[in-house]
């Protein structure tokens, strides 16, 4: 035992003795190797997490959101080379039922959220501190749903406001008084009265082509909902007059043998709609008094005065212009030979029926009856929105800025507006490097195009006066909404709104026009030739088309795409749908540049037009849609090409949390979904025959399938469906 002991105490002495034994340098120099061997081993650590790691995953409520969404609308069990389509969308048309609708897409959620949220806003009680365009946009909401008012007060008004207008002939029948009518009179009293007035003669203001700087005075025919050329389209027509007269409690017979004479006259009057086919088109400028030589049975000056009283009169130096001359020959003859008594029976109706569902249940009931059969004719589906939902919509048209501004105040935010103003700003600046490098442009040509690409205005979210109430307000001055009393409200809305417009026919067309339109709560983006303005509205910024707090990738793939398809028509011709010739904003395109251009078109052309639709055995009408395929195209190639260059200035982004799925092919996905739709074969037939953009499923595949990066992106065998072997190559 005491060996042992000796033992332990030695070792603990020689151990004491060997560090004791080294120099200060020595013992700095064994602290710093060990110091050195642990930052080694935690390099080595990091670096091997680093790389073996699962990449960073977003998990923000933003990306969890987004990320159902996207498999909620996805079918992953099909292969993405195969149908794109299927596999971005398949789970929407599977989830989707169309109920009673005639199509439903992704705008269509997009515009139920705008609508839900302005019906919040106006079925709010009123405050005291409510503009007070809001608390009478409140009043007009109630008073529309205030049915039992609308009953009590029946029919007297209209009645009392036919009577003020020269009478209804078979109504009043032996009291109606020939001499106490005269059609011009019955017009400016329906006028003063706010109903609608245009049934012979429509009068809109839009600039002057030969000098945009000012308006003028566009006089053309009235829309008919009677088409000559159908018999059956007639008889319905007529038994909703006589029907709408038995609910005034006329004699049916009497009602029946007045109106047939009414049909006869419009008959001689209205043309067909295929005859009024491009009559906005025409442009025929001439002077009051060359108009009034022309068209000699009209006082021009005194009729257009009294229409668009109280604004400033004109003179007879003011130029007008008439869309449709054999229109107005037509109408000389029919109101020369046409009794009195015809044309009160026509005037009292069309009042009647303008303003049917403002009246009673039974009004509104026979009206019904009569869209029901036509739409039943036509085998398409009707649809009548619940009562609130129409009583939204009205109150949304009539106070458009007002309720815009408050839906952006509540549920709009300037960070949102930011971002997406960057994103624009990103695709504007990419499609500046395209123009600039275009090989098949001439030099001339360039140049006209970039002015006319910067010169664009943009519109993104809202325009920032649709912030300043004070000029909301002077826009709703004399407005006056009852809650018991709905039709009166109605008339007192548009009175004031047909003044307004009026009044522009006297104010240049450079004042800045931002709050004359109204789009912050649409939900779609636009581009006009006109003017040269792309809109990018608030209430397109939602949903699957933009989040400002989730991956970029998302944003550049939906809404980056729409911007650049918009700006893509700031240099090419936009839809072609109807067009009979190239726009006259597009003619600083050289000879020579515009041959090359329709070379790229025609690939488009000619690749679309090959897609066959088996619902309804046709092939697309890619003569209709060309220049909207063609700028779907630009539109995806310009946003990836800006994501990337954002890419590269601001390094990768977060993964979505439980796909599977790149960014980059995440993109394509964003890309593809804002198309996601589904309709009946009746809605597929009409959008083949009358749209000017193709079908939603081809303006995916026919977009994708002609781009390299797509095929690249997704690893798309050469031989697979999306990848297609020719593909059109626009720059």
């Amino acid at each position: 035992m005491n060996n042992s002991y000796n033992i332990e105490n030695e070792k603990g002495d020689m151990k004491g003795s060997w560090w004791k034994r080294r120099s200060k340098m020595e013992k700095k120099l064994t602290i710093l190797s060990i110091l050195a061997l642990a930052v080694i081993v935690i390099l080595v650590i990091v670096i091997i997490i680093f790389f073996t790691r699962a990449p960073d995953v977003c998990l923000s409520a933003s990306c969890v959101h987004v990320t159902n969404h996207l498999l909620d609308h996805m079918d992953p069990d099909v292969d993405p080379c195969e149908d794109f389509y299927e596999f971005a969308c398949g789970g929407f048309m599977d989830n989707v039922q169309l109920d009673d609708d005639y199509v439903k897409t992704i705008n269509t959620f997009m515009e139920d959220t705008v609508q839900d949220r302005i019906r919040g806003i106006i079925e709010e009680p009123e405050e005291d501190d409510d503009p007070r365009s809001i608390a009478n946009a409140k009043r007009l909401y109630r008073a529309c749903m205030n049915l039992t008012a609308i009953e009590e007060k029946g029919l007297r008004l209209i009645k009392d406001s036919i009577r003020q207008i020269g009478g209804w002939p078979l109504l009043e029948n032996s009291n109606w008084k020939e001499k106490d009518f005269d059609w011009k009179t019955a017009t400016y009293k329906l006028r003063e009265l706010g109903y609608g007035f245009q049934f012979f003669i429509v009068m809109r203001i839009k600039p002057d082509e030969n000098d945009p700087s000012k308006r003028i005075i566009m006089l053309h025919s009235p829309w008919s909902s009677l088409s000559r050329t159908d018999s059956n389209e007639e008889e319905r027509l007529f038994e909703l007059y006589v029907d709408i007269a038995e609910v005034f409690e006329v004699d049916k017979n009497r009602a029946r043998n007045e109106y047939r004479e009414v049909i006869d006259f419009m008959k001689t009057l209205f043309i067909t709609p295929e005859e009024t086919k491009d009559l906005d088109d025409k442009y025929d400028p001439l002077t009051i008094s060359e108009l009034q030589y022309k068209f000699r049975d009209v006082p021009w000056l005194e009729y257009i005065n009294r229409l668009q009283f109280p604004a400033p009169n004109i003179s007879y130096e003011q130029i007008v212009t008439v869309s449709d001359s054999p229109y107005f020959i037509r109408l000389q003859n029919a109101l020369r030979r046409t009794p009195k008594r015809v044309l009160a029976n026509f005037i009292a109706m069309e009042a009647i029926l303008q303003h049917s569902m403002y009246l009673t249940r039974d009004i509104r009931d026979v009206v019904m009856k009569y869209y029901e059969a036509m739409r039943l004719e036509k085998n398409h589906v009707m649809n009548v929105p619940p009562r609130h939902e129409l009583c939204s919509q009205l109150v949304g048209y009539t106070f458009s800025l007002p309720l815009q501004a408050a839906y952006v105040e509540k549920h709009f935010s300037n960070h949102a507006k930011d971002r997406a103003y960057e994103i624009f700003q990103d695709v504007k600046n990419e499609f500046k490097e395209v123009v600039s490098n275009l090989k098949w442009m001439d030099e001339e040509t360039r140049v006209k195009a970039l002015e006319r690409l910067f010169s664009s205005k943009s519109y993104i979210g809202y325009p920032a006066d649709l912030l300043h109430f004070d000029k909301i307000e002077q826009r709703y001055q004399g407005y006056h909404m009852e809650e018991d009393n709905f039709l009166a409200s109605v008339l007192n809305a548009d009175y004031y709104a047909t003044n307004n417009r009026f009044k522009l026919l006297h104010e240049p067309v450079t004042k800045d026009e931002e709050l004359n339109d109204a789009y912050a709560t649409y939900t779609q983006s636009s581009y006009y030739d006109n003017d040269n303005t792309i809109t990018i509205p608030a209430g397109m910024l939602q949903g699957v088309i933009f989040d400002e707090d989730r991956p970029n990738y998302l944003n550049f793939g939906a809404l980056g795409s729409a911007m650049g398809h918009e700006l893509f028509h700031t240099v090419f011709e936009g839809p072609s749908c109807g067009k009979p010739k190239i726009s006259k904003h597009y003619d600083f395109i050289s000879t020579q540049t515009m041959l090359r251009y329709k070379e790229k078109l025609s690939c488009v052309a000619m690749h679309y037009g090959k897609y066959f639709v088996p619902e309804v055995r046709e092939y697309l009408n890619s003569s209709n849609t060309q220049n909207e395929d063609i700028a779907d195209i630009a539109g995806v190639k310009l946003a990836y090409e800006a994501y990337n260059d954002w890419l590269s200035k601001n390094g990768a982004e977060k993964r979505l949390p439980g796909v599977d799925y790149t960014p980059k092919q995440l993109f394509w996905i964003a890309s593809a979904m804002r198309w996601c739709a589904k309709g009946t074969v009746e809605s597929i037939e009409n959008s083949i025959a009358h749209s000017s953009s193709s079908l939603k499923r081809f303006r995916v595949l026919g977009t994708l399938r002609n781009m390299e990066e797509f095929a690249r992106d997704f690893q798309c065998s050469s031989t697979s469906y999306m990848n297609n072997e020719n593909k059109c190559e626009l720059w």
